[in-house]
């Protein structure tokens, strides 16, 4: 059942690669697409989690978590991406925007 599942997975995940590099870039339809590409990993971390279950199931739930944040800041970061001369750009380039915009 896991090989199957992983399988589909990867098709499904193939395929949703391809609609985003196909899609023409900005619209509301690429962004929903963009979100279900993530979504898609949350829900595939939970599946696997559940079908082999491992000891170390805490571990991958929080991955599953920090994935489930960045999906659900993306928004919040395009509707904030400051500009460069901007007082508030991110004051490091190893911080990205979405994690700036979820933080306040």
């Amino acid at each position: 059942m896991a090989r199957k599942a992983f399988r589909a997975y990867a098709l499904v995940g193939a395929l949703l690669g391809v609609g985003y590099f196909l899609l023409p870039k900005g619209g509301a339809v690429y962004d929903v697409w963009y979100l279900c590409v993530g979504a898609s990993s949350v829900a595939a971390i939970v599946l696997g989690v559940h079908l082999n279950t491992t000891r170390a199931a805490g571990a991958w739930y929080l991955i599953a978590l920090g994935q489930l944040f960045f999906v659900a800041c993306t928004p919040c970061s395009a509707r904030r991406r400051p500009t460069p001369l901007s007082p508030t750009s991110s004051i490091s380039p190893a911080i990205p925007h979405s994690v700036q915009a979820c933080s306040g």
